[in-house]
This record gives C-alpha cells, sequence and structure tokens, in this order.
C-alpha cells in the first residue's frame, strides 16, 4: 500500500524515572508526553516555560531545543520521533503545528484519553516496523488529538450545558454502570440529540467514548502493575472477560496480559 509509504517512525520509548537534559537541535519531527512531573521547556533562553503534567511538547528540525527536569527532580517521559516527506503534508495543513514563535506545548484537557492513545501507539510499535501502514494511521489520530483537546466553550446552557456535565461525569468515572438512553430521558432530551451533542464534542458516540475511556482506564491499571487482569476488567466496568479481551485487543493491538508485561511500571 502506497498511500503509507512516505514516513518511518525514527525512535520511541517511555522512560518512567527520566532525568535527562536536552540541549541541541532535532534531526526528525517528535512528540513528547510529560506523564508526571514538571520541566522547563523552550527554545535555546528565549520563550522558556514550565510545563506541569499532564502536557504534551512537540519539536522539529531546525531549532536549538532545549527541555529537562526541573533542578533536583525527575519526570515521566513518553516519546515518538519520525521523518519522512508526509510530515510537509501534517504541516500545510496544520495536523503538525508548527507556530511561528516556536513555542510548541499543550496542557491536556482530556489526559487520560491521550495517554491511552500515546501508549497504544508505542505499543503498535513493539509489534509492527516504523513504516508499517498501522503505525503511520495512529500517529495521524495522535495528532489529530492535538486539535481535541482546548476546553468547551463556557457559554453553554440548558440540556447542552447538562450533556457536557454528563460528559464530565463519564470521564470521571468510566467505570460506572452508565444508561445512555436513561441519562438522556433524565436530562430531558431524546437518545438522538444526547448522541449528537456528545458527537460534536468527542467525535464518536457516548457508547464508543465509554468504551474508549474504559480501555485508557484499563491500560493505566495494568501498566500500575497492582491488579490482575482479571481484576482490572470489574474495575473499569465489565463483567464478561472475553467481551474485555476483544475490546481491548482491538483498542491496543495485543491481550491485556500482554500489554501489562510490556508497559508496566517499575515498582
Amino acid at each position: 500500500m502506497n498511500y503509507f509509504q512516505d514516513l518511518r517512525v525514527f525512535r520511541f520509548n517511555h522512560a518512567p524515572d527520566y532525568d535527562q537534559v536536552v540541549d541541541h537541535s532535532m534531526q526528525t519531527y517528535a512528540l513528547n508526553y510529560v506523564r508526571e512531573g514538571r520541566i522547563y521547556f523552550g527554545i535555546r533562553h528565549e520563550n522558556r516555560v514550565e510545563l506541569k503534567a499532564p502536557a504534551l511538547f512537540w519539536t522539529w528540525p531546525g531549532p536549538w531545543w532545549q527541555y529537562g527536569a526541573m533542578p533536583g527532580s525527575r519526570w515521566d517521559h513518553a516519546f515518538i520521533s519520525w521523518k519522512g516527506e508526509r510530515t510537509q503534508r501534517f504541516i500545510k495543513t496544520n495536523l503538525f503545528p508548527m507556530p511561528k514563535s516556536g513555542r510548541s506545548f499543550l496542557h491536556l484537557s482530556d489526559p487520560l484519553g491521550f495517554e491511552g492513545e500515546f501508549f497504544a501507539l508505542l505499543s503498535l510499535l513493539k509489534e509492527r516496523e516504523p513504516d508499517d501502514p498501522r503505525v503511520v494511521n495512529r500517529l495521524e489520530g495522535l495528532l489529530l488529538l492535538l486539535h481535541q483537546q482546548p476546553p468547551r466553550p463556557p457559554a453553554l446552557r440548558g440540556v447542552a450545558a447538562r450533556i457536557h456535565q454528563l460528559m464530565d461525569a463519564v470521564d470521571a468515572a468510566p467505570e460506572a454502570d452508565w444508561d445512555f438512553a436513561a441519562e438522556a430521558e433524565r436530562l430531558g432530551c431524546s437518545p438522538a440529540y444526547l448522541r449528537r451533542v456528545w458527537k460534536a464534542r468527542h467525535g464518536c458516540s457516548p457508547v464508543e467514548t465509554l468504551q474508549r475511556k474504559r480501555m485508557n482506564l484499563a491500560a493505566l491499571l495494568l501498566r500500575q502493575n497492582e491488579l490482575s487482569v482479571d481484576q482490572v476488567l470489574r474495575e473499569v466496568g465489565y463483567e464478561h472477560a472475553g467481551y474485555f479481551y476483544r475490546l481491548f485487543r482491538e483498542h491496543y493491538g495485543m491481550a491485556p496480559g500482554q500489554y501489562a508485561r510490556e508497559f508496566q511500571t517499575p515498582g
């Protein structure tokens, strides 16, 4: 398939206890996820800012980048870098944003969702070649999330505002037993209207959003290495192991047990 053959992942890694300082220019494009901790970030000594987790910053060839942990601390760092002609299309369409100021960072408003997608890409890279079409497609999806992170407008009223409150409740407790038809009735709207407002924010239906957030939470629990897979599936709201295993494999490309072995955080 020639469509995806103009981009190749260069490096990727997850370092939960990172203390190195970067002080050089780049040869590739990269996304860096600050999962925990706080760092300084900027170009040379200009426009340097302090980033507190959860945050994301991205870099590109040319400028002299400087970033690292604040003095006396460490940070949880995941990153992926790549190169290839396809990136020029990313830049041209602003899928990969390159502000003139060089300040390229974002404090995440949906860190659990972004983290799940980031680690899904890292897990896929352990199974696939760095230029595999699935890898390139997943990277494009991760870049798309950059444009879906800003907070929603504060001017919502009435039913739409209550639906957004429901979204926040689902974000906070995806493991709960949610019945969206009953929620629509409680909010005084039709299920179709609930789906329409929901999709405008999340890009997918309430059920699809719930599944994604449950998978993200399951992946987080598996990485913490404190619960068994059977315990995790119950913690995120599932009773049937077969259904949970199928959803997890669809989302992360591997079984939950394999994911836990490859991505568990050292104790």
